[in-house]
């Protein structure tokens, strides 16, 4: 069964996206910075199996997303869905699909 990890939208604010849903399996690793490498302190990247990228954007928060999704990934709950736990004061702004 496929599992997901979420974030939720208390955390997101841009336009018309109101949740993120990121299938967990298909997901090679997280970083902190952009899809060049660059450790950013403003940005978070998802590298997917398919050769995606998703950069998540919130000032000074890169390190703090990076570490919640990886840390919803190894969540052991068994479930089909890990929320992604990040602190009210995280709100992604920005959001870059490549």
């Amino acid at each position: 069964m496929a599992k997901f990890i979420k974030i939720k939208s208390t955390n997101l604010n841009v336009t018309n996206v109101t949740e993120l849903l990121f299938s967990a399996d298909s997901i090679s690793y997280v970083q902190q910075g952009n899809t060049a490498g660059a450790g950013s302190a403003d940005t978070s990247t998802v590298f997917f199996t398919t050769g995606k990228q998703v950069t998540l954007t919130d000032t000074g928060q890169g390190a703090t997303i990076t570490e919640a999704i990886n840390n919803a990934l190894t969540a052991n709950p068994g479930g089909v869905l890990a929320f992604v736990s990040l602190p009210s004061t995280v709100v992604i702004t920005a959001i870059a699909v490549v």
